[in-house]
């Protein structure tokens, strides 16, 4: 019994240990960042706008920002050559290429289009790694960063 519980607690110090060596991206819970949370489809119209809320016509209410169009866009290869802090409203991306939204980089002409058919995509050998839940490729891992730039609602809060 003693030594059964030594060896739960041993394994349990050491994963503890090696998650806390992991970058952030690497975490089970990576995935959650900037995440909101659930929510009903609210869309304010200005005071007074009968006729737009009846028509249910919220592509006319000013609080309404479609994100399809052209954003700007950087692709790398490998998770530490992704530019950091791009998310940034001060951060220059006036030299990155410019993609459209909705799209697929892959059809867009970046990176490797994958096609996954029987088993995930990162166990082969073109990406060099083999299954390790939750870990994905460094070096290997294409990473695109894009921002629409400049937001038509700058300076106004948004839910």
């Amino acid at each position: 019994m003693i030594k059964s519980l030594s060896a739960a607690l041993l394994l349990s110090a050491a994963a503890t240990i090696s998650a806390e060596q992991l970058p952030e991206w690497q975490t089970i819970d990576a995935f959650r960042d900037g995440q909101t949370d659930a929510h009903a489809l609210v869309v304010p119209y200005t005071t007074g706008d009968v006729n737009a809320v009846r028509a249910m016509q919220f592509d006319q209410s000013p609080y309404y920002m479609s994100l399809n169009g052209k954003w700007k866009f950087n692709w790398v290869r490998g998770v530490d050559s992704r530019p950091a802090g791009f998310q940034n409203p001060d951060y220059d991306v006036t030299s990155w290429d410019e993609i459209n939204v909705p799209g697929n980089w892959e059809r867009q002409g970046y990176g490797t289009t994958v096609y996954v058919n029987t088993t995930y995509e990162f166990d082969s050998e073109w990406a060099d790694f083999k299954k390790a839940w939750p870990l994905v490729p460094s070096t290997t891992n294409e990473v695109g960063s894009d921002v629409r730039s400049p937001s038509p609602l700058t300076g106004k809060a948004v839910a």
